[in-house]
C-alpha cells in the first residue's frame, strides 16, 4: 500500500458480522445437530432474514452446505474454524503473527477425501458468490446497505489510488465506482471475500493489470515459499503510519527523448517496514510502472519544459522543483519532484 486507508465505520459492515455467525454458529456446528433442518437451529433475526431469500440462490447454497457440514467430523470442524478465524484477522496475517490458510492448505490436509474436497469447493463457490450475487440481493441491500455506499463514504473525494499513488479511482461524486481489490485474493483466501479491512478501492491497473490474484502473503523463491508481512490496509486513525520515500537515479546522462527506460533506476525505501515495502513493490509491480511513469512522454515534456526554464530563469525552476516537493501527493510528485532531481544532477546542473 503506498498509503494506508482510514477506517470507518458504516451499517454494510454488519454482513461480515452476518457472515461471521452463519460460518461459526450455523456451518461449522451443522454436525451437532444432524436431525435439524437449517431454520431450526438459526436465531430468530436469522430465520426472519433466511425466510425473505428462501427463493433465492443464496438460500439453496446454504441449506447445502448445512447439511453437507453434518458429516463432519471434530477434527475437520475444529481446522475449518481454525482456518476462518485466523484468515479473517486481516491485520495480524499482515504482521506475520499468525498462520494463514490458502484454500489449497485446506484441500491437502485430508487430500484423497472426495467428500471433503467436494465440500472445500462449494464452500469456496459460495464465499466467491456472497462478494458477486447475494450483496445485491435487495434483502441484504435493505438490512445492510450497498457496496457502492460504503464505496462512496470512504473514498470520498480522494481520487489518488492507495495502492500505486499514481493511478486514479472514482470518488463519491461519480455515479460508478471503481473495483474492490480483495487484499488477500478471494481466489487464495475464499473465507475473506466480505472482510471490510480486506476491501481496498483500486485504481484499474492494480487491480486487473498488476495484481491480479498475486499472493500478498507469501513469495515463492524457485521452490521455497515464504510467508512474508504486508503493510496493514486500513488504519484506524487519520494518518499513514508508515512513509515510502521514492528516489530516481539517471544511470546516464539525460537525453531528453532519446532517453531510454534502462537510463531510469527508481528505489523505494521505507526504514521502518523494511520488508513490507519489498513485498508491495512485489506484488503491485511498482519498479515498473514508477520507471514507466518517469519515461512517458508527459513526464518528460514537462522534465524538458523545467529544463528549457533553467536556461532563462534556473531561480524560476528551481522553484518549479521546491513546489513539486512541497505537495508530493498532488499529480504524482512524490515520483515527478525526485525524477527531476535526477535528472539536473545527470546534466551536472545545479538546481
Amino acid at each position: 500500500m503506498w498509503k494506508q486507508y482510514s477506517y470507518i465505520e458504516h451499517r454494510v459492515q454488519g454482513l461480515q458480522d452476518f457472515v461471521d455467525y452463519i460460518f461459526l454458529e450455523v456451518l461449522f456446528r451443522a454436525h451437532e445437530h444432524p436431525a435439524e433442518e437449517l431454520l431450526a437451529v438459526v436465531d430468530e433475526p436469522t430465520k426472519k432474514f433466511l425466510l425473505e431469500v428462501k427463493e433465492y440462490k443464496f438460500y439453496e447454497q446454504l441449506c447445502k452446505l448445512y447439511d453437507g457440514c453434518k458429516s463432519l467430523d471434530d477434527g475437520k470442524v475444529k481446522f475449518l474454524r481454525t482456518a476462518y478465524c485466523n484468515n479473517n484477522q486481516i491485520e495480524r496475517l499482515c504482521r506475520k503473527e499468525i498462520k494463514p490458510f490458502r484454500f489449497e492448505d485446506l484441500l491437502k490436509v485430508y487430500k484423497g477425501d472426495e467428500d471433503w474436497k467436494a465440500l472445500l469447493n462449494s464452500l469456496k463457490k459460495f464465499c466467491n458468490d456472497l462478494y458477486t450475487e447475494h450483496v445485491n440481493l435487495k434483502t441484504f441491500q435493505v438490512r445492510y446497505g450497498t457496496l457502492s455506499e460504503y464505496y462512496k463514504t470512504l473514498v470520498k473525494n480522494d481520487s489518488i489510488c492507495h495502492c500505486c499513488g499514481i493511478g486514479s479511482v472514482l470518488t463519491e461524486d461519480n455515479a460508478p465506482r471503481d473495483a474492490f481489490d480483495h487484499y488477500l485474493p478471494k481466489a487464495l483466501y475464499p473465507f475473506v471475500s466480505l472482510n471490510f479491512h480486506n476491501l481496498v478501492p483500486t485504481c484499474y491497473h492494480c487491480n486487473s493489470s498488476y495484481k491480479r490474484e498475486s499472493d500478498t502473503l507469501f513469495i515463492k523463491r524457485g521452490r521455497k515459499e515464504t510467508q512474508v508481512k504486508a503493510f496493514v490496509p486500513f488504519l484506524k486513525g487519520e494518518a499513514s503510519s508508515y512513509e515510502i520515500y521514492v528516489n530516481v537515479e539517471m544511470t546516464t546522462c539525460y537525453k531528453r527523448e532519446e532517453t531510454k527506460i534502462e537510463d531510469i533506476n527508481v528505489i523505494c525505501s521505507c526504514p521502518e517496514y523494511p520488508e513490507e515495502c519489498d513485498n508491495w513493490m512485489r506484488v503491485y509491480k511498482i519498479k515498473e510502472r514508477y520507471t514507466s511513469y518517469c519515461h512517458n512522454l508527459e513526464s518528460l515534456c514537462l522534465i524538458n519544459d523545467i529544463i528549457e526554464m533553467s536556461l532563462f530563469n534556473p531561480d524560476r525552476a528551481r522553484m518549479e522543483i521546491q513546489k513539486m516537493e512541497r505537495n508530493l501527493n498532488i499529480h504524482e510528485n512524490f515520483l515527478l519532484a525526485p525524477f527531476a532531481r535526477a535528472v539536473f544532477k545527470s546534466l551536472g546542473k545545479a538546481i
